[in-house]
């Protein structure tokens, strides 16, 4: 084997472990349980009252709004 031979075959094998690698780093990729989120995590983390997660809930909601404004803006 010559030494062209050898270097286009080193160069196929690295083209098809990274495809592999890729593949497999993006397709494991574990699910985040539905319903689990990190509003859920935060209020139970910071030990909210009610009050508390409803005012939070609030500021989601403002949050939420104000993004979809901005996206709606950036999309015309």
């Amino acid at each position: 084997m010559n030494k062209n031979k050898l270097i286009r075959f080193l160069a196929v094998v690295l083209l098809l472990t990274n495809i592999a690698l890729v593949c497999f780093i993006f397709l494991s990729r574990p699910k985040p349980p539905l319903g689990e989120g990190p509003r859920n995590i935060i209020i139970e983390r910071l030990h909210f009252d009610r009050n508390q997660i409803l005012k939070y809930d609030k500021l989601i909601f403002v949050h939420r709004a104000k993004i979809k404004k901005k996206k709606r803006k950036l999309l015309k």
